[in-house]
């Protein structure tokens, strides 16, 4: 207060110097004014303050309600006028030819930048054009067997249902799996007849499959005949692809030397008569793909 009673007189006299007379009376009274209010008790500002602060949050808390209400309104409003836009365009999608259904269907599952699969779409549609169309049968397959990564719903059962119709239409790599899915079964000889469809499909892998469930010693009723048939046939088709190697490594050389060794043990265990037979086979033999096996290889890679 002291100090107060000190420099009071200067300010006075700074206020009459920088204001004009007649406001000299008023600069008087702020002063006291000013003082008092430094010196009064800060409780009251305290709770004051807090009233405030506590109008405020109660201000934001109540905005803030009000804008989540807002927004869930307006997703469930887009939510709905996207289910209402989704089953008008499935509309239009079932009434598309089974190969246009599949491609559609295709471009729900494809997935980008912030976007996902579209399941509920994609499903459907390929269901419908699965009744007829092989293709949407083996990607159905792969969907229900879990192929597809996460987010959708996987059924076995169903995916190897779906399998088998696509493997029975004559689609090739349907029949590959279904080979594979049938001897984990333990059912040899259908997964056998499997493997024979495929390689004159000209499947090369399918056709050393063939070969080695048609061992005798491991399979009393193999084919040896047929076996050895299909032993040179690989080995041609591996040979023409190797064909265009310039250099070979000396493993590739060994693999070579290895494979006509095994080919010419299959050739030592079969009469003059077999060896007629099987001979004959594979001068007139010539793959023969499916007509679905030949649209799926002329469909654009994507």
């Amino acid at each position: 207060m002291g100090l107060i009673r000190f420099l009071t007189p200067v300010i006075i006299v700074a206020a009459l110097i920088l204001s004009p007379a007649s406001d000299a009376a008023t600069a008087k009274k702020a002063v006291p004014t000013k003082a008092k209010a430094k010196s009064a008790p800060k409780k009251n500002d305290k709770a004051n303050t807090k009233v405030k602060h506590g109008s405020k949050a109660h201000d934001r808390k109540k905005e803030s309600r009000h804008t989540k209400t807002s927004a869930k309104g307006k997703k469930a409003q887009l939510k709905s006028e996207r289910a209402e836009a989704r089953a008008a365009v499935s509309a239009h999608d079932l009434a598309l030819a089974p190969e246009a259904q599949f491609q559609q269907a295709m471009s729900y599952t494809r997935t980008g930048k912030r976007k996902k699969p579209d399941w509920a779409h994609a499903i459907p549609l390929l269901e419908k054009s699965a009744t007829t169309y092989p293709l949407a049968q083996y990607r159905l397959a792969d969907y229900y067997l879990g192929n597809w990564g996460k987010g959708h719903r996987v059924n076995p059962e169903l995916g190897y249902e779906y399998l088998a119709k696509a493997s029975n239409a004559g689609y090739l790599q349907a029949q590959v799996e279904y080979a594979r899915y049938l001897e984990k079964k333990g059912e040899h000889q259908s997964a056998l007849k499997l493997w024979r469809e495929a390689a004159d499909q000209g499947h090369v892998d399918a056709m050393l499959r063939f070969v080695e469930l048609n061992d005798v010693k491991k399979h009393p009723n193999a084919d040896p005949v047929m076996a050895y048939a299909y032993i040179q046939i690989a080995g041609q088709q591996i040979m023409a692809k190797r064909a265009a190697l310039t250099v070979k490594t000396e493993r590739e050389q060994k693999a070579e030397e290895a494979f006509q060794v095994y080919v010419d043990k299959m050739a030592s265990a079969l009469n003059d008569e077999q060896k007629i037979a099987a001979n004959s086979f594979v001068a007139e033999w010539q793959a023969r793909p499916t007509e679905i096996t030949q649209h799926v290889d002329k469909l654009p890679k994507k």
